[in-house]
């Protein structure tokens, strides 16, 4: 009996941290399922770096699957949360999750969204790279609001200036992408081949 007891207890402490609940999560028989699991055992964790952890594990499944709106909502439920990062789960700053939110608002069009998190305490990092992605990302912003061509001859000059800062490389893959894809410069495609060949932007 004791020891029964003490199965259930470790069960039930095993159900309220992150790497149990998306363990289990991977099991279902299909990725709906998994979402739909995740919101339930969030529901009931009460640790905060646990619902953190579990929140991004939700929202990048949410992303992953194209389901934008609701993964901008996921990564904005765990940047609220004020913890650290939950044993066992990839580490991550609250910052880096505001990125996240960001990317996923652009990605669904809602551009008054993604400003406003962008607007946030994150605009002040001292971080490097979060400053590139904010730079980045506000440039995604004006082309989402973009209603004719002369409307994107800005954001297109800002990121030919942005491509030649070494203080944007960790976002120059991504420049160069969006620079070929604006203005259909075969040179942008080039250098991506050259410098970044193992990058998602060389595959696209």
């Amino acid at each position: 009996i004791i020891a029964a007891i003490f199965l259930c207890t470790c069960v039930f402490a095993a159900e309220l941290t992150a790497s149990f609940v998306t363990s289990e999560a991977a099991k279902k028989d299909s990725v709906e399922e998994s979402v739909s699991y995740l919101k339930t055992q969030i529901s009931k964790m009460t640790v905060a770096a646990e619902k953190r952890a579990a929140w991004i594990f939700l929202a990048s499944l949410q992303e992953q699957m194209a389901l934008y709106e609701d993964a901008q909502k996921s990564y904005a439920q765990a940047a609220g949360i004020a913890a650290g990062d939950a044993e066992g789960m990839p580490k991550k700053t609250n910052e880096q999750i505001v990125l996240d939110a960001v990317r996923c608002a652009l990605s669904s069009g809602d551009f008054a969204t993604a400003d406003s998190y962008l607007n946030s305490a994150v605009r002040n990092s001292k971080d490097g790279t979060v400053q590139a992605y904010i730079k980045l990302y506000s440039q995604w912003s004006e082309l989402c609001k973009a209603d004719s061509a002369s409307d994107i001859n800005e954001p297109i000059l800002m990121l030919q200036a942005y491509s030649k800062m070494d203080s944007m490389e960790c976002v120059r893959s991504s420049i160069f992408l969006t620079l070929w894809y604006l203005t259909g410069d075969k040179n942008y495609a080039s250098e991506i081949e050259k410098f970044y060949p193992s990058s998602v932007e060389a595959a696209i």
